[in-house]
């Protein structure tokens, strides 16, 4: 039976430990998930790599850094072998999930720096799972999941990866998500996809990603209207469509393109963007 988030927070849990393979301090949905931890009381530690901000005060750093080690042939037999059987096997598919050189060096490094007990541990999204669960192993504690993608169907535009990458993902989630005491996700879509796709696991909770209230007062309309996008500059975003229609819009709107990635003005002629 799956605990709800209070519940598995209740009674003697003081120390959380929050999991990402991404720039912590620059995850608006993790920053406001540990403000939340904070302000209830929760000693916040934060694992993951260094980001374009420096971390809240009230977090204990782990600090994550790139590491790789040069595999053996026999390794990468070891690594085609479990991947091949991973579809069919849960375990194959976590074997070869720490056959990656930094999953195993990320694990190393939360586990050596870990100063105190943890009493609950947090995985943002499915590929930090893994550490997340053998942690909370370690520690005999309760262990959650926030999944921020659907990630079985996460890259279904790319053939290459549905055929060698989307097998043993499944399964590793099939194998993990059901042992979690919580799943979390951002939408009810996304929710039950999860509860379709593995029936062993409870429906994950939903917590939406919104921002705290703020209040804006309106300003005065202006001559020129600016069409904001908001978010990962990548491919599969739709921004290739926005940009090749910006043609066909009045003189009086502006494209603007705002979030992570390369630079799109060097890509268009179009000097609004």
């Amino acid at each position: 039976m799956q605990l709800t988030i209070s519940d598995t927070l209740a009674g003697s849990a003081r120390t959380v430990c929050i999991i990402t393979a991404t720039p912590a301090a620059d995850e608006p949905r993790l920053i406001r998930q540990a403000e939340t931890l904070h302000r209830l009381g929760f000693h916040v530690i934060v694992a993951g790599y260094e980001g374009a901000r420096p971390p809240p005060d009230f977090w204990q750093v782990i600090l994550l850094e790139p590491n790789s080690r040069v595999l053996r042939l026999r390794d990468h037999v070891r690594l085609a072998l479990l991947k091949a059987i991973s579809s069919h096997s849960g375990a194959a598919a976590e074997a070869y999930y720490w056959g990656y050189a930094h999953f195993e060096g990320a694990y190393r490094v939360i586990a050596e720096r870990l100063q105190q007990p943890v009493d609950f541990v947090i995985a943002h999204d499915w590929y930090t799972a893994p550490i997340a669960a053998r942690i909370a192993r370690g520690a005999g504690c309760p262990f959650s999941v926030d999944c921020h993608e659907f990630a079985a169907e996460q890259y279904m535009h790319d053939p290459v990866w549905v055929r060698r990458e989307r097998p043993w993902v499944r399964s590793l989630e099939r194998r993990l998500l059901p042992k979690a005491d919580v799943v979390t996700t951002v939408c009810d879509g996304i929710a039950d996809a999860y509860a379709r796709s593995y029936p062993r696991m409870s429906r994950p909770t939903v917590v939406r990603s919104t921002p705290g209230f703020q209040r804006i007062d309106p300003s005065p309309p202006s001559q020129r209207v600016k069409v904001l996008y908001h978010g990962i500059l990548a491919p599969t975003r739709g921004l290739e469509e926005a940009i090749a229609s910006v043609p066909m819009w009045p003189d009086t709107y502006d494209l603007i393109i705002r979030g992570p990635g390369p630079d799109l003005s060097r890509c268009v002629d179009r000097p609004s963007l």
